[in-house]
């Protein structure tokens, strides 16, 4: 009824916008993304929490311990996409690689300041 008195610009209109719409509204704005671009996501969120606490290891693994809590499944899907061979790993690495190395190098750069700390061990051991 309320359709009669107001024109939607025909944009939302399209069935597109309203699958794009619906994706995002019931799975999250992330629910929508391919397993290999939410995976280069959760190593970049991994790598911005570990160099923002590299200073502060105890810190790091308490945030690190939830982090790793809250994110069981996307560790499921980086798991899989470590063991990616062949022309799909060619793939991968052509499409994602910069942004993996340079994630990589952030979270490795927490990693070696805060590895003799005992809750940051036991976090990363979490994920494995």
């Amino acid at each position: 009824m309320l359709a009669r008195y107001v024109r939607a610009p025909k944009a939302l209109l399209h069935p597109t916008f309203g699958l794009a719409l619906g994706c995002a509204l019931a799975l999250g704005a992330t629910g929508c993304k391919s397993d290999e671009e939410q995976t280069i996501e959760l190593v970049e969120e991994m790598g911005a929490l570990f160099e923002k606490h590299q200073a502060e290891c105890d810190v790091l693994g308490a945030k690190f311990e939830t982090f790793a809590g809250d994110n069981t499944a996307r560790f499921v899907a980086l798991r899989r996409l470590g063991r990616l061979e062949g022309e799909p790993k060619k793939a991968f690495e052509k499409k994602y690689g910069k942004r993996l190395e340079a994630a990589m190098r952030k979270l490795m750069d927490g990693a070696t300041a805060c590895m003799s700390n005992p809750k940051v061990a036991d976090a990363l051991k979490k994920i494995r």
